[in-house]
Formats: C-alpha cells, structure tokens, sequence
C-alpha cells in the first residue's frame, strides 16, 4: 500500500482537560499521529453535506476538531464524545451563521475520566445513527489484523460494538501504529464478536487509517512476509499491519507523519 504524507497543522482544544484523566492522558500520546490520521479523515472522506457518526475516544476526538477547524459547510455530527460537544460550543461560529458543523449529543450517563456518554439511552442513539449516516469514525484502543480492534473500557466497547455492528454505512477505523503493536489474547473484549464477523466486515466498506511506524523500512521489511511468531512490538506492528494490507488493500491507508 503507498504511503501518503499528510500535510500537517497542530491542533489545540479550547478547552483543557484534566491531565490526571484517562481522555486527558490519551489526547497527549502520538499526538500527531492522531492529528495526522484526522485531518486525513476529514479531507478525503467528510465533505460537505456530509452525515457522520464520531466516537469516543482521543484519536476521533481531534476528527471533531478538524472539522470546526475547517469550517466543512452543513454537516451534520453526531457523536457520544462529550469533548467534541464541549468544543464545538466554544469553536468560533463561520461568519454565515447555520453553514458549520451541526453537532447533536447522545443522552446517557456522562463518564468523566472518558469524557463520553454512554448507557443504554447512548447506545440506541449509537443504534439509531448507524442506520442514518452515511460515515461512522472509531476510535479504537487497540487493532489486530486476524481479530479487528478491541476495547479496555466496557461502557466504551459497547458504543463501538453499536455502532460497527449495526450499520450500512462505511466504517473508518482510526488506528495509529502503536495501536497495532501489541499481541492479541483470547481474554481482550473485542468490538466484533469473532475474527469471522472481522473478516465480513472488512468486505463491506471499511476503512483502517493508520500511521507508520518510525523503526520500519517501509518496503523492505513490509514487503516480506512477517514472522510467524512474532514476540517484539515491531514484529507484532509487522504481523498486523500485513493482514490488514492484504485484506483491505487500498483501504488500509499509512500515513507518514513528519
């Protein structure tokens, strides 16, 4: 799969959020790896007139940010992430009022070390807008090319498994290297409830936007097969990222962050 550079612009919240906080912690990690992934999200997928579903999660969160950043004409978001709720309501409005973003919040219980809704009131919100999107954006914790991505935190899985399950729409799957460095157990709750269901879904209309990693020779070591028992971070990154290059092809996307 060709690499793709992205061209590159920092993007700060308006708001702060607690350093100590798992959103907090999470938004600060490969930081530009997740803005990089973002503002390729929203170039070649979320134009105008767009709908769009936006999870959880820190990688998605700066998909918020990149739209208001760009000021997209009339597209509609919905999304469980409280943080892009949170700064959509501080973004400075495009001067023709009602042609930005228009932003709804899924009701539920509000987590706060997340920052996110959830409970069954957000996961038939999840439910209803799968159905109605036209585009679903993830944020996962992790991703494994045989398994598909996985989750740690309960109330966060469940809105994933909603919303990738349940849907017509095209999934993007947001996923930066390190993501794809870890070795998969049988015990880690997965977003698709069998490495069968990954496989049909990675058939419809699935995106992984990823990111390279930086000890790799793209090329050399991408191009051969990956070790059959890999035991290290990068042979773990070679494994998954292969599979998923094989099954998706062009809609497995690397970007190269400078």
């Amino acid at each position: 799969m060709p690499r793709t550079t992205v061209q590159m612009h920092m993007l700060q919240p308006m708001a702060q959020y607690p350093v100590e906080s798992t959103f907090g912690k999470r938004i600060e990690l490969l930081k530009s790896h997740k803005i990089a992934a973002a503002i390729y999200a929203v170039d070649k997928f979320l134009g105008s007139g767009m709908s769009v579903f936006i999870s959880d999660g820190s990688s998605s969160f700066y998909v918020g940010l990149e739209l208001f950043c760009q000021a997209r004409e009339n597209i509609e978001v919905r999304t469980n992430n409280l943080a892009i709720a949170h700064e959509y309501s501080l973004w400075p409005q495009p001067a023709a009022a009602g042609t930005g973003a228009h932003v709804s919040l899924a009701g539920g219980a509000i987590n706060k070390d997340l920052v996110m809704v959830c409970g069954a009131t957000a996961n038939e919100y999840v439910r209803k807008a799968s159905e109605e999107v036209q585009y679903m954006v993830l944020s996962v914790r992790r991703l494994f090319g045989d398994e598909g991505p996985t989750g740690v935190e309960f109330e966060s899985l469940q809105i994933k498994q909603f919303a990738a399950t349940s849907t017509t729409a095209s999934i993007i799957v947001l996923a930066d290297y390190e993501k794809l460095s870890h070795p998969f157990e049988v015990k880690l709750p997965r977003v698709y409830r069998s490495s069968q269901e990954w496989a049909a879904a990675m058939k419809r209309s699935m995106y992984v936007i990823s990111t390279c990693r930086p000890d790799v020779e793209y090329g050399p070591e991408t191009l051969r097969r990956p070790p059959e028992n890999p035991s290290t971070p990068k042979e773990y990154y070679l494994a998954n990222r292969w599979r998923l290059d094989a099954n998706l092809g062009k809609h497995f996307i690397e970007l190269m962050v400078p």
